[in-house]
Parts: C-alpha cells; structure tokens; sequence
C-alpha cells in the first residue's frame, strides 16, 4: 500500500510540475460502490421541513442511514454530506427527500494525503459521479425546470443518476457495463477477448426492428442476452426510470446525457 501512495503521489506531483496548472486547489474523487468503501443514496425524511439547519439535517440522516442499514460499513468509520432534493410525502405525511453520501474516513484520508504530498490543496472529495455532473452543469446543461438523466457506462458498472433543479435526486450502479458487452460477445462469437473488444467498437451492435407499431432499435444477437434480458442493461435502466416517476409523479425526463467509455457503442444511444 505504501509503495502504490508513494507511485501516485509522485506521478501526481509530476503531471502538476510538467503541466504548470494555474491553481493548487484540487478536488479528488471516490468511487460509488453498492457494497464497498462508499455509497450514495436518496431517503425520505419523514416531518422534516426545508428551514432544518444542515447541521441537524446531518444528524437526522446519520440516524436514518444506522437505522436502516443503509451504510455497509461501520458508521463510525464514515464521513456523510447530504442535500435536500425537494418537499414530498409518503402515505399521506409530509417530509423532506434528501440525497445523501457516506464514505470511509480512512478513504478520504489516502486522498486528501496523496493530494497534500504532491503539493496540491485539496478542497473536497465528491464520488465520481458528481464530477461528470460537474461538468454538465458548467455548460448550463440542467435547467431548473427538468428533470435530467445521465448515464455514465464504464468498464464494470454503469452509473444512472437523475438531476433535478441542479441536485443529484436519484443515483443507481447497475452491474453491467462494457466488460459484459465483451464477455458476451467472446462467448456468442467463440472469438479471443481482443478480437471481441475489436468488434465491439467497430461493428454495428443495435439493429432497426419491427415491433408491430413501428420500427425499434434493439440489441443485436451477440449481445441482446446482455442489453434485453430481464437482469439486462435496459430493463434495469428502464427500472430506475419507473422507480423515479412513482416517487415523482409530475416527473418528466426530457433529456438523457450519455457518457463513459462504453457510451461509445454504436447506435447505443437511439
């Protein structure tokens, strides 16, 4: 462990020596994992009202998340930020629905000690997500009035989050992502692993069918088990979006913002 802070500790402080960066001042992130070192989640605050100072809001959370086991670590060993999403109820009783995070101290603490010995000033640690919706917001993409999906499809997971009025209100991992696209496609195709991750970024892996009313686009059979299967990709983002609506039932999701690596398959965003 100490050799691998060393190694980035001096490649962090080589990229901020080479690239001669303007400012010092530095914002690290975690990774969001449903049973890991952080987690993030939505919660409804039962006779909680907007004017709750934060300090107590952290409180009320902190009891609510011990409560009902939503932090699978021991929450003496967590660091947890919350916001407020909006004024809601649940069975008829009035509340708050607050969107809060928890990590480990302990991975904080590597950050902000890799980030002080390479010279930097760290000034928040956010999960990964929040970084990409950092960005959207900077070019004014999140307009008060919508509610926004984004969709970011790495390696290993894909991350689906909804922003409403500039706040993170809903975030989900789904456990299938590019690695499965490759594994499927290895599998379906009897090819070696470079030659299916070849074919994955080449080929054209969404069709146009007919469903009776019109034409769909649908996964093609290399990798239909995986994007259309009950346990698959859009069954389970289609879920989060039922999940979202039931909770907000003036939702409207007017737009999705795509992003990752595996966001790039062709055709994946019609």
């Amino acid at each position: 462990a100490e050799d691998s802070f060393g190694s980035i500790s001096a490649a962090l402080g080589e990229l901020v020596d080479r690239k001669k960066f303007r400012t010092k001042r530095t914002v690290a992130t975690v990774k969001v994992t449903t049973e890991g070192s952080a987690t993030a989640r939505r919660i409804f605050m039962e006779h909680v009202t907007p004017d709750i100072k934060k300090s107590e809001l952290k409180e009320r959370v902190e009891w609510e998340a011990i409560a009902k086991d939503y932090i699978p670590f021991p929450a003496e060993e967590a660091v947890l930020d919350c916001h407020i999403v909006g004024e809601g109820t649940q069975d008829n009783i009035p509340g708050l629905y607050v969107f809060f995070v928890a990590v480990r101290k302990e991975l904080v603490k590597v950050r902000v000690d890799i980030l002080k010995s390479a010279g930097l000033i760290p000034i928040a640690i956010e999960i990964d997500f929040s970084a990409i919706l950092g960005l959207l917001s900077y070019a004014d993409l999140f307009p008060d009035d919508q509610d926004i999906v984004v969709i970011d499809m790495g390696a290993t997971k894909t991350c689906v989050g909804i922003v409403y009025r500039g706040q993170l209100a809903f975030y989900r991992d789904i456990p299938v992502a590019g690695d499965n696209v490759t594994s499927q496609i290895e599998r379906r195709l009897r090819v070696k692993r470079q030659e299916a991750e070849d074919y994955k970024i080449k080929e054209d892996l969404f069709e146009r069918i007919s469903d009776g009313t019109g034409e769909i686009w649908h996964a093609a059979s290399p990798i239909e088990p995986v994007i259309e299967e009950r346990q698959g990709l859009y069954p389970q983002i289609r879920e989060c979006f039922r999940y979202y609506e039931g909770e907000f039932p003036n939702a409207e999701l007017s737009k999705v913002y795509f992003s990752g690596g595996a966001s790039q398959l062709n055709n994946l965003d019609n």
